[in-house]
């Protein structure tokens, strides 16, 4: 694993308060699909809801439409 890929993985969500912003997107009505964000497509430029389609996603996910 690169140190990019460290970076916009796991530590960017922790800097992020990725849960906060989960549940924010929830109780919107625009749920943040379960998704292993080392695989994430990450783009720090896109911070629209045209968002891409999770890369390894979970199998089980209660919230999907």
């Amino acid at each position: 694993m690169t140190e990019e890929k460290m970076l916009q993985g796991p530590l960017a969500d922790a800097m992020t308060h990725a849960g906060q912003l989960a549940m924010l997107r929830r109780i919107h009505g625009a749920p943040v699909p379960p998704e292993n964000f080392i695989y994430a497509e990450i783009d720090a430029a896109n911070l629209t809801t045209d968002q891409p389609e999770p890369v390894r996603p979970d199998e089980e996910w209660k919230e999907r439409l």
